[in-house]
């Protein structure tokens, strides 16, 4: 066995869905965005979810298909503006741990939930998980997430810190954690696009969850008149958890225990074992 050992996390005792139903607003139109356009998404409109901000655009007929009769400077208003995704997760008041799943957000964004900021995002790469807390009354979770323009942000941390690039890239792209090819790649479109582009999970439990269990052995005593092996455990749990129960077991082999937190002499090990359990946050 190898020292410390981490053991993957426990799934979710109860049930991780896709929540897919979201509306784009603009929030912020860039001074060229055209007025139809500003005019029709004043209320929001269905967005799809994974999907961009370009390509709801495009479904909804507001703006042209760079990759079919469309030019970069016709849709240049959509990467310059604010973006805001809206949704609303019900409650069901049955006291349920509820937790939103981004598995991508593309790029730079605040998420507010019943009006509160509560997450800052600006990696498109990362999974980001927003914690709704306990479902206890019957209702809805108000979400928002409000999409920013990334250029002006990769330009003023060029600013600050300039990194090497090919001259033939005028926006420096390597600023931001955002795939290169929304900046223009060889021969592709200039388009930066922003959006939900993986999915949204919303996991729910109706009891708490280890978030990560790690088992250390140690030889105790001499190297060859020692006492033995020596298996620590501890665990690391979130939500409604007084005690964890951890059960270990060698077939064809007998074992002896010590439990450190509770007894201070070895003695046979049964075939459970009780570690305090100490509480963690996502």
């Amino acid at each position: 066995m190898n020292p410390d050992r981490t053991l993957a996390p426990a799934a979710p005792t109860t049930e991780r869905a896709a929540h897919s139903e979201w509306t784009l607003h603009l929030v912020d139109p860039a001074p060229d965005a055209p007025v139809a356009a500003v005019r029709a998404l004043s209320r929001g409109i269905p967005t799809r979810v994974p999907g961009s901000v370009l390509g709801t655009l495009i479904d909804a007929g507001l703006a042209t298909d760079v990759t079919v009769n469309g030019t970069e400077e016709q849709v240049a208003w959509a990467a310059a503006s604010t973006w805001a995704y809206r949704t609303s997760i019900p409650k069901r008041g049955d006291g349920a741990h509820v937790r939103v799943v981004f598995e991508g957000i593309d790029t730079i964004a605040t998420v507010t939930v019943d009006g509160n900021a509560v997450l800052e995002a600006d990696d498109m790469f990362h999974r980001w998980v927003v914690d709704l807390g306990r479902d206890d009354a019957p209702g809805a979770w108000d979400v928002e997430v409000e999409l920013r323009p990334a250029e002006p942000v990769a330009r003023a941390a060029e600013a600050v810190a300039p990194l090497p690039r090919a001259d033939m890239y005028e926006i420096p792209f390597n600023q931001v954690r955002k795939m290169a090819c929304s900046f223009g790649w060889d021969w592709g479109p200039t388009t930066m696009t922003a959006g939900l582009y993986r999915g949204v999970q919303v996991e729910r439990e109706g009891a708490g969850r280890i978030l990560r269990t790690l088992l250390s052995p140690t030889w105790r005593g001499g190297a060859v008149l020692g006492d033995g092996a020596v298996l620590r455990g501890s665990v690391v749990v979130e939500g409604a958890v007084d005690r964890v129960v951890v059960r270990v077991s060698a077939p064809g082999r007998s074992l002896r225990c010590c439990n450190t937190w509770r007894r201070s002499t070895p003695r046979a090990c049964p075939s459970s074992s009780r570690f305090p359990a100490r509480r963690g946050g996502t």
